[in-house]
């Protein structure tokens, strides 16, 4: 069902808030005489606020697509850690627990950034991505012991508010649930009616230990799974990233990526506020709205962006736009979420002057395993040491310790490490499902051990896609697999054995299959018919030549629609590597140079490379 076809139910207790900005400071004081939260963002938050309270803490930028002026809203760390005071108070009000959780159904407004960090005061928070199902989202408001989904009001975000009272209607018959309505305002009411509560910071007595939040990784067997995060790992993740990235007083980030993703929570919010630096926000959809892309750079240089980056896809798309503005304020960029291709690295270089360095991460490890250090050299395809505090080993097949320098699959600890599943700590590590080595310059990954489908730094267990195939009774054998995306990394695609004499009709068969998925990321973009899937020598399915199979068609729909039908033979070297290469046997025959310059110019877009 789609947001826009449901009818918002009101038996659920509402609070609808209506938003005004504040113009008094008459509470700053307050703040500086609270003692301070250990062993938490909100600690380093405080500190900032009483030693620079005018600093700009966050910068909300809405770009226009006319290319006029942007609108923005600047918040201090005094204005931050005020609005967090009273949006933990109200929570509480409403019926916050500590041992519950607190649904945010937000775009990245003002008031989302506020409401992660006063939800872990009372409770813990839970970013939800809208792109899911009704269903999904129900589930993991259910596993979290959600109390209250906060969503926006309709005349913000009228399918949003939809979507929020859909999933609060299918939740009601499984828990008690209060709905919160909210503006865009960092600020949760009136300001009359803010100054009646006078115990700043009064609730902010958390344990360090204390859950901070739940973030959703890729579910398996169409279960949700959540990741719990405590104050004092996020604090380390943060302050990890911070280390490599040498944040300062002085760093601006421009921050496109969306909440719910440990990338956008941890590294692009809280390690510029562990470092007193500022957030500058790229509007409520991030890299989605169109006018971003657009005037990126005019963005970068107006709001004197040191730090740039996001998604491989996502800086791919911005590195499309020439830098005609002054970005020399810029130090470097960084790419984390999903691999990072060496050439997109040359890219970002060539176009303005900086390094992009990598970030290799995990949602299970708050977003920080390995970063590359923006004040040393960045060798092209080599991602930098682990965090603070983080430790990697590289081990074979049977969980063996392998030498330096020799490649394996990367297995980590430390402790920032909190996994979805018990079980998946071995004596304190944990395997991580990719491939690489470590050399004296830091960390490579080579490629993927994992079945997981990795879709915007959304994890798909590609089991939720076979299982639906196979349960329509129309599909034997089915195998999922990620197929190169220039925008989005990889997109799910099915490759699937008819049911005797089922019919092979992709269109039907595809919308059968995504009625039973909730978790719409993992709804396969194409059905790929085949007569019987390669398996392996111990017969598994060989997903690695699946991938080459699907890179392949990409490759001949690509060179068809530039000279039509031709013949030629093409070989997939290392498909599941970060940067798969292609090379083109034409037969005797030798292409126009525009025909392979266009052709390397696709691979390129794809993460991929032409030899």
């Amino acid at each position: 069902m789609h947001p826009t076809d449901l009818r918002s139910p009101r038996s659920l207790p509402i609070f609808r808030l209506e938003p005004i900005w504040p113009g008094d400071k008459e509470m700053r004081d307050a703040f500086q005489s609270q003692p301070l939260v250990a062993g938490s963002v909100l600690e380093a938050l405080a500190q900032h606020a009483v030693r620079r309270p005018d600093a700009a803490a966050l910068i909300h930028v809405e770009p226009r697509l006319d290319g006029n002026d942007h609108d923005a809203l600047e918040l201090s760390y005094t204005d931050l850690l005020r609005a967090t005071q009273h949006w933990a108070n109200r929570l509480a009000a409403v019926g916050a627990r500590q041992d519950g959780a607190i649904a945010l159904l937000l775009t990245n407004t003002p008031a989302h950034y506020v409401l992660m960090l006063a939800s872990g005061v009372v409770s813990s928070s839970l970013s939800l991505n809208p792109l899911q199902s009704v269903e999904y989202l129900a589930q993991l408001l259910c596993a979290a012991g959600a109390d209250i989904l906060v969503v926006p009001t309709p005349q913000d975000d009228e399918k949003l508010n939809l979507l929020g009272h859909a999933v609060a209607s299918l939740c009601e018959s499984r828990r008690k649930l209060t709905v919160l309505e909210i503006g865009t305002s960092p600020w949760p009411e009136a300001a009359d009616v803010l100054t009646t509560n006078t115990t700043p910071l009064a609730r902010l007595a958390i344990d360090p230990s204390d859950t901070a939040a739940w973030f959703h990784t890729g579910g398996t067997t169409g279960a949700p799974k959540l990741v719990r995060h405590s104050h004092e790992q996020q604090k380390i993740a943060a302050m990890a990233f911070a280390a490599a990235a040498n944040l300062g007083e002085n760093d601006r980030l421009a921050n496109g990526l969306p909440l719910f993703h440990v990338a956008g929570a941890i590294c692009s919010s809280r390690a510029l506020w562990v470092s007193g630096g500022c957030v500058v926000n790229l509007s409520s959809h991030g890299f989605r709205n169109p006018a971003v892309i657009d005037f990126y750079w005019d963005i970068v240089s107006k709001y004197e962006v040191t730090i740039a980056g996001g998604v491989p896809t996502a800086v791919a798309t911005v590195l499309e736009q020439p830098v005609t503005a002054d970005i020399s304020k810029l130090r470097c960029g960084y790419a984390g979420g999903a691999p990072c291709s060496a050439s997109l690295q040359v890219r970002f270089a060539d176009l303005t002057g900086r390094p992009l360095h990598i970030i290799y991460g995990m949602t299970e490890c708050c977003g920080v395993l390995a970063v590359g250090r923006s004040d040393m050299p960045s060798p092209i395809g080599i991602i930098g040491p682990p965090g603070d505090g983080i430790a990697i080993e590289i081990r074979d097949s049977t969980g063996v310790k392998q030498p330096f320098g020799q490649e394996g699959e990367i297995w980590i600890s430390g402790p920032t490490l909190s996994p979805s599943r018990a079980d998946a700590f071995i004596g304190g590590w944990m395997a991580t499902g990719d491939r690489g080595r470590v050399t004296t310059e830091g960390l490579i990954v080579t490629g993927r051990l994992s079945d997981m489908i990795i879709r915007s730094g959304h994890n798909i267990d590609p089991a939720i896609i076979e299982d639906a195939a196979i349960g329509t009774g129309k599909v034997a054998v089915a195998a999922a697999i990620g197929q190169p995306d220039s925008y989005a990394g990889e997109l799910p695609i099915l490759f699937a054995v008819p049911s005797g004499e089922g019919v092979r009709e992709s269109t039907d068969l595809l919308s059968e299959i995504c009625e039973a998925i909730a978790d719409r990321a993992a709804w396969p973009r194409d059905i790929y018919w085949v007569s019987s899937l390669p398996v392996t020598a111990v017969g598994k399915i060989d997903r690695k030549q699946l991938r080459a199979d699907a890179i392949e068609r990409q490759l001949r729909l690509e060179a068809n629609a530039i000279f039509g039908d031709e013949d030629f033979d093409v070989t997939v070297g290392d498909p599941q590597g970060l940067c798969p290469t292609i090379s083109i046997d034409w037969r005797n025959r030798k292409p126009k140079a525009e025909v392979t310059a266009r052709l390397r110019a696709w691979a390129a877009r794809h993460n991929m490379e032409l030899i």
